[in-house]
C-alpha cells in the first residue's frame, strides 16, 4: 500500500509503529497501544491523524514544515529534503510524512 494512501485507524496504527509505540493494534476502528502503569498494561487509544494535542508535537520532533496549497483544500508536509506528503488536514500530512520517514513510500 501506498503511504500517502494511508487514512484513519490504519494510518494512526503505521504512526504509532514509526513511533515504536508498544503492541499497536486496530481495535473497533481506533488505534490503540500497550502503556505500562505501576506494572499494570492498559490499552490507550491513540488519533495523531486528528488530534492536535498528539500530532503537534512530531512538527518539531521531525523538523517538519507544513504548507497549504491556496488553490485546494490540501496540506503537505515535508522533512525539507526528500519526504513530502499530503492530506485534507496538516494532521493527516504530518502523520504520513512520519510513515514515509520510517518506511519509505509503501508499506506492507
Amino acid at each position: 500500500m501506498k503511504t500517502s494512501d494511508l487514512k484513519d485507524a490504519e494510518l494512526d496504527y503505521w504512526v504509532a509503529k514509526a513511533l515504536d509505540l508498544k503492541n499497536p493494534a486496530i481495535e473497533n476502528d481506533c488505534c490503540t497501544y500497550d502503556i505500562t502503569i505501576f506494572k499494570n498494561v492498559l490499552r490507550e487509544s491513540f488519533y495523531p491523524s486528528i488530534l492536535w494535542s498528539i500530532c503537534g508535537e512530531y512538527i518539531q520532533q521531525f523538523n517538519l514544515t507544513i504548507i497549504k496549497n491556496p488553490d485546494k483544500e490540501i496540506w503537505g508536509a515535508t522533512n525539507g529534503t526528500h519526504i513530502a506528503q499530503q492530506g485534507e488536514t496538516p494532521q493527516i500530512a504530518i502523520c504520513r510524512c512520519i510513515v514515509e520517514l520510517k518506511f519509505g513510500k509503501e508499506i506492507t
